[in-house]
């Protein structure tokens, strides 16, 4: 065996030699960003849509990954809330249409009113 080759390890002779390798950024955005008609900011819009179907098209032209995040928390208290079964498709109408109203600022949004846990009125 060769004196350069003892006490190295197989795998050890694939590493760059010390010092060689260049820092990489850790992050690097492929996300475009876009004026969110929403929050009327500059921020990170999407790569892909976040939600299927036209709305997702819009939401992914028009709508940044923040207002999104608080749509998502308040789709959560939504859920929550009225004790939906997502699964029920008058459930899922109900939270298209307050995503639309929340994220668009169209048509009502369903306030939160405690009078009504458990029902989904329209």
């Amino acid at each position: 065996m060769r004196a350069s080759a003892i006490g190295r390890s197989p795998a050890s002779s694939f590493h760059a030699p010390v010092g060689t390798c260049r820092r990489l950024p850790l992050f690097e955005s492929a996300v475009p960003d876009l004026t969110c008609s929403r929050c009327g900011t500059t921020r990170a819009g999407f790569d892909r849509p976040p939600f299927p179907g036209a709305i997702g098209q819009r939401v992914l032209a028009e709508i940044c990954q923040v207002c999104w995040g608080d749509w998502l928390k308040q789709q959560t208290m939504l859920i929550n809330h009225y004790g939906l079964n997502v699964m029920e498709p008058q459930a899922r109408q109900f939270l298209v249409k307050n995503m639309s109203s929340f994220l668009f600022r169209t048509g009502d949004a369903a306030e939160i009113d405690t009078s009504k846990q458990g029902t989904i009125a329209h």
